[in-house]
């Protein structure tokens, strides 16, 4: 038994807290659920462990952070005597809001419009030390995804071109693209004409 070396272990699926799918959405009111299992903890001992779940950007691996700069991130204490754990935990997301570092460390805006991001996830005992985690960018079981919305609008009834007569009666189609929406789910689309200038 006291050559017996215990590596805890991490696992972990990140959902949109409203519906348990993949798709976030371009709001500001965004939450995820983080559900986390512990293994490789000793059992029969008392443990109080801390766990910090934090996003970054699937593609390039960049931490996000919260328009005031803060890093995004939700942490949980929890106690343990089994050697295993089920953790949930909930991150709140403000998708217009949100914001990333340059090279030189300075913030920069981040279009989250057609973007994975991920939870990555530490582990530390109740001194504050690590004892592992999981990041792994790869790793979509960790990922959620913000939609994207393309459109192409033309002239819909004489050459189907970007020019609308000046004159009569004109019929505009707008061709809209949409990307990561949850399947099987009605969605309304609504149009509005703006005048570009003003």
């Amino acid at each position: 038994e006291n050559q017996t070396i215990y590596v805890p272990h991490v696992s972990t699926v990140a959902t949109n807290n409203i519906d348990g799918s993949k798709a976030l959405t371009l709001t500001s009111d965004n939450v995820i659920t983080d559900k986390v299992s512990v293994t490789g903890l000793k059992p029969g001992t008392t443990d109080t462990l801390k766990l910090i779940a934090t996003i970054y950007d699937q593609k390039t691996g960049s931490q996000l952070f919260n328009a005031s700069g803060n890093a995004i991130s939700a942490e949980k204490t929890f106690i343990t005597t089994s050697g295993s754990a089920e953790v949930e935990i909930k991150i709140s997301v403000d998708a217009k809001n949100l914001k990333t570092k340059d090279k030189d460390g300075n913030l920069t805006d981040y279009d989250a419009e057609d973007k994975t991001i991920i939870v990555f996830e530490s582990l530390d005992n109740e001194s504050g030390k690590s004892l592992g985690g999981h990041k792994v960018l790869n790793d979509n079981e960790q990922a959620v995804r913000f939609p994207s919305a393309h459109t192409t609008a033309t002239e819909n009834i004489v050459n189907g071109t970007h020019f609308l007569s000046a004159v009569g009666t004109v019929s505009i189609k707008d061709v809209v693209k949409y990307t990561s929406l949850k399947p099987n789910t009605e969605y309304s689309v609504t149009g509005t004409l703006m005048d570009k200038k003003t």
